[in-house]
């Protein structure tokens, strides 16, 4: 591994962390700035989603105890709830991920899908507002507002809108408060991108090997890092603070993603 990619990996897992649970999404993100700095090495594409183990590391983590509850049924309510919300990106990932990551992996649909995802944040921040009664813990999310969750999230197997960012607008749309549809979404997290992992080594598991091995370490280790510093400080802001600041962001990200990017 030369000095080069070292560098770029790190970047990349700095910026997958960072942006893995901010309603901004980590893949456009990626693709953005793999092509801005010509990561395009043969394994860049599962490079790209393997590193999102780092972030998974750091979710679970951070929910540690929720997650001890999950394994152990003590909390079954959240477990079903977490279920539901995971069955459909799984089953539209497991139809059509082979042809997302052949063909949607294009800076154009990037910017058009930042630009999109930043609409509906307007939007249900302006539903919001004239809503008071409000979901506020994520053991009391029902089995239909879960599985509507779960087909808004299947909005970001499209690259560039962010899977974050659809659960917590699906969870906004129907009747949770801001921070406890992030909470939810970051433990939605685990199984979306557990499964996009293995998913994505099994396609294509041949351009993984002992000399482009240390690349995908130096980007896993990042990645957990700034994910975790991530995580905290989004519970924290979206406690006070609406979607706004992140919708403007990716209004202007977009545009530039269309008309600057190489």
């Amino acid at each position: 591994m030369d000095t080069s990619s070292s560098l770029k990996a790190l970047i990349l897992g700095l910026i997958e962390g960072a942006t893995e649970f901010l309603p901004v999404s980590s893949t456009g993100h990626l693709i953005f700035f793999g092509d801005l700095i010509r990561f395009d090495e043969v394994y860049s594409e599962v490079f790209d989603v393997a590193i999102q183990s780092g972030a998974l590391l750091a979710v679970i983590l951070y929910y540690r105890r929720d997650f001890i509850d999950l394994v152990t049924f003590r909390n079954r309510n959240l477990l079903r709830s977490l279920i539901i919300a995971f069955f459909p990106i799984g089953i539209f990932g497991l139809l059509f991920g082979k042809f997302i990551l052949e063909n949607l992996f294009d800076t154009l649909f990037v910017g058009l899908a930042f630009i999109m995802g930043a609409l509906l944040m307007l939007h249900v921040e302006f539903l919001h507002r004239h809503e008071k009664q409000r979901v506020e813990s994520i053991q009391n999310i029902s089995k239909n507002n879960a599985l509507k969750i779960g087909l808004i999230q299947t909005l970001a197997l499209i690259p560039g809108f962010s899977r974050s960012g659809a659960a917590i607008i699906g969870g906004m749309y129907f009747g949770l408060n801001r921070s406890t549809a992030a909470n939810f979404s970051f433990l939605l997290a685990v199984p979306v991108i557990l499964t996009a992992t293995i998913y994505s080594l099994y396609l294509k598991f041949e351009e993984v090997n002992l000399e482009n091995i240390q690349v995908f370490v130096v980007g896993f280790f990042t990645s957990f890092l700034s994910a975790f510093l991530v995580i905290k400080f989004l519970i924290s802001y979206l406690k006070s603070h609406s979607l706004i600041v992140f919708a403007v962001y990716r209004i202007l990200a977009g545009i530039l993603i269309i008309f600057l990017a190489p």
